[in-house]
């Protein structure tokens, strides 16, 4: 067993690595003239750290040295600190991969297996893959980069999202360029990028979800006698558009049934008018009847042509139900008032708009 000054913080001491001659090890560092052996130990075994690395078929660990103080030396040695520090935004640092020159080449590529939701101390596995180990000496250039990713822990409560939990995944990597040295010192300085890693864990989500349906169109199909039109006031309810009532004198129609059933096809968030008609320079208006009394009187336009008008919202008009049923258009009737300036007007149909979430 030897020291060659080779050292390690532990989180709480600066320990002594314990080398020895080369005798058949896998992991090795070349002091001056005479390369060593590091032995790797099982990681139960006394005086195992916590530095882990996989040799081909075992995890094993690094031992400490039983010789001499783990206090830092003056003597040229290495000092390997990670220390992490947590900030509260997540911005990885990656250092530059030094070149590695013939023999050695040592990638430690440890995987830190969080545990998630909530973690706080990852355990790291380290598999690292060994090529040649012949070389006629080695100086490790430091390069040392340290960022780490905040531990971030989200829990929305009661269970609308997912879980998201997110710790930091470590990867050492320790690429040593090889190059002649005449100097006895080694200074290793491993590349240190940690990165998070996120995990959701399952979790339902029930939210009542309406979306509304189609708006259902209905048409008024009945003729109060006692108010009509003078022409053919039934054509105003016979469900054909291209047929008309009409008038040329100041008349009101009353149409008080309408082909809704009231089936409950969910909750009503509005009703409209709409009418097919002519008036040139006479007016139309409606004016919906509802069980609380009249509506608004609402102008259709004018237009000399047999069009529609654009729909009227009633949903909220004078003595309209606070909150419609089904059984409230059942309900609803409509006056229709032409009143004449110099042309005939005329009306072919009526129709009800009813939008609702089903």
């Amino acid at each position: 067993m030897a020291d060659i000054g080779l050292r390690i913080y532990d989180g709480s001491d600066v320990v002594a690595i314990e080398c020895d001659e080369l005798n058949g090890h896998q992991l090795r560092v070349r002091k001056g003239d005479t390369t060593y052996g590091i032995p790797l130990v099982a990681t139960d075994a006394g005086g195992a750290l916590a530095v882990r690395i996989y040799d081909g078929s075992d995890i094993k660990a690094l031992q400490v040295a039983n010789f001499g103080s783990t206090s830092p030396s003056t003597s040229p040695s290495i000092s390997i600190s990670p220390s992490v520090s947590v900030s509260p935004s997540i911005s990885p640092s990656i250092s530059p991969s030094i070149s590695v020159s013939p023999s050695v080449s040592i990638s430690v590529s440890p995987s830190l297996s969080p545990s998630v939701s909530p973690s706080t101390s990852p355990s790291i596995s380290v598999s690292p893959s060994i090529s040649s180990s012949i070389s006629p000496s080695i100086s490790v250039s430091p390069s040392v980069s340290q960022s780490v990713s905040p531990s971030i822990s989200v829990s929305i409560s009661p269970s609308t999202s997912p879980s998201l939990s997110v710790s930091p995944s470590i990867s050492l990597s320790i690429s040593p360029s090889i190059s002649p040295s005449t100097s006895p010192s080694i200074s290793i300085s491993p590349s240190v990028s940690i990165s998070p890693s996120v995990s959701v864990s399952p979790s339902i989500s029930v939210s009542p979800s309406v979306s509304p349906s189609a708006p259902e169109v209905y048409y008024f199909n009945r003729v109060d006698f006692s108010y009509i039109w003078g022409t053919n006031p039934t054509n105003m309810v016979d469900g054909d558009e291209d047929t008309y009532a009409e008038d040329n004198e100041t008349e009101t129609q009353f149409i008080n049934r309408n082909t809704c059933d009231g089936t409950d096809l969910g909750a009503i968030t509005k009703v409209e008018l709409r009418a097919k008609f002519k008036t040139g320079l006479s007016t139309i208006e409606l004016t919906p009847n509802f069980i609380g009394g009249d509506g608004t009187a609402h102008d259709v336009g004018q237009s000399d042509t047999r069009v529609w008008s654009d729909w009227i919202d009633i949903t909220s008009d004078t003595n309209a139900p606070v909150s419609w049923a089904w059984s409230d258009v059942v309900a609803l009737d409509c006056w229709v008032i032409g009143t004449f300036d110099t042309h005939t007007y005329e009306c072919s149909q009526v129709e009800i708009r009813v939008s609702y979430n089903g």
